[in-house]
């Protein structure tokens, strides 16, 4: 049973920085888990909402904004208040602590065996300086890495971090012949939490093989990649931009540095990821692959968030002749695509260009119906 911290200055009026939300003197403002104008309100030291019934404490609402654990909420409370963090919480977090720290040194560890002298690290360095024409500074900046197919390592890694810590974090599998990883002969791409923390890996396969090109961490206590944007460590700036892939966050991030990109990690993009995007950016824009599958993704989550964010600070973008962001970016520039970005359409314009539906374009005017 988890015992609530008796908070002092970051109670929960101070996180939801009530001063803030509150409008005209009144005692409600619209909540942060759906779209509203005045649902939700502090109730001794609870955050309750009267539309989607959510009712937190300090820790709770800590868990669900930043996307960890509540035992890790509470401990970061402690940490905040400057408080020492009482032994009964340390024994329940120190496991955590320890996979999270494999995490970082593995990502480290990834990033130095990039650059090591084989044949199999160079096609990895080549694959990312040549191919998609990174930077040096860019591949430190996401502490991108490699991961090599090799027996020696693995067993390094086992002997240092044990077997059942990797075997947890999904980063070696137990199969019919032995130990394995599903990262080998893969570069490694480092995924942060909302505390910056590295919560799991995605990976990119280099054997010209389509099947499985990208494969991401398994679901663990520290990863779940629903709740999750790739995103680079630390960084909000301007509009918020949110892609389909990795290699676009990173090479727009290079190309054009004066936004934030990010992008969902193998799911469809939800009202939630966008919700948290807003809270670090007044502007959200969507950038869809113009081919049929980044269409038909982008109308679903319009329809799926017709209630549950405010569209008008949405914008879409789509990207002429197929392309992904970070091709558009290498054939025409960064200028070209700053211009999309100022130039995206609303939701309706979206719907109208890409559908042949009625009934697709019809949703929409009765969400207008619905907002009056």
């Amino acid at each position: 049973m988890i015992t609530e911290l008796k908070m002092k200055k970051y109670d929960i009026d101070e996180l939801v920085n009530i001063k803030m939300l509150i409008n005209n003197n009144n005692d409600s403002f619209g909540c942060e888990f759906h779209e509203d104008e005045s649902s939700a309100s502090i109730v001794d030291n609870h955050y309750k909402c009267t539309c989607c019934g959510v009712d937190l404490t300090a820790s709770q609402y800590i868990a669900q904004t930043k996307g960890i654990s509540r035992i890790e909420a509470l401990a970061y409370l402690y940490r905040v208040n400057k408080q020492s963090i009482p032994d009964w919480l340390l024994e329940q977090v120190r496991p955590n602590i320890k996979l999270l720290k494999i995490n970082s040194d593995l990502s480290k560890i990834c990033n130095e065996k990039l650059f090591d002298d084989t044949e199999s690290s160079n096609n990895a360095l080549k694959y990312l300086l040549e191919d998609r024409r990174l930077s040096l500074e860019t591949i430190g900046k996401f502490s991108l890495g490699f991961f090599p197919k090799d027996k020696n390592f693995l067993n390094d890694l086992i002997i240092k971090y044990g077997k059942n810590e990797l075997l947890e974090l999904g980063i070696i599998s137990e199969g019919e012949f032995g130990l394995y990883s599903m990262f080998a002969n893969r570069v490694i791409f480092p995924i942060s939490n909302n505390m910056g923390q590295i919560c799991g890996f995605g990976s990119r396969r280099l054997d010209g093989v389509k099947k499985n090109k990208y494969i991401n961490s398994q679901q663990s206590r520290l990863f779940n990649k629903s709740e999750l944007l790739y995103k680079e460590r630390g960084v909000s700036k301007g509009v918020g931009i949110i892609t389909e892939g990795y290699m676009d966050v990173i090479s727009c991030s290079q190309n054009e540095p004066k936004n934030s990109y990010y992008a969902a990690l193998g799911v469809a993009l939800s009202a939630k990821h966008v919700r948290d995007v807003l809270k670090k950016h007044e502007k959200v824009v969507i950038c869809t692959d113009a081919d049929n599958a980044g269409i038909e993704a982008t109308k679903k989550f319009i329809k799926e968030s017709l209630r549950n964010i405010d569209l008008n600070k949405v914008g879409f973008v789509l990207l002429p002749e197929k392309l992904d962001p970070d091709e558009f970016i290498n054939e025409y520039g960064r200028e070209k695509f700053q211009d999309l970005i100022n130039n995206s359409i609303n939701a309706r314009e979206f719907i109208s260009i890409v559908s042949n539906s009625y009934d697709e374009i019809s949703t929409l005017e009765t969400y207008d119906k619905f907002r009056i």
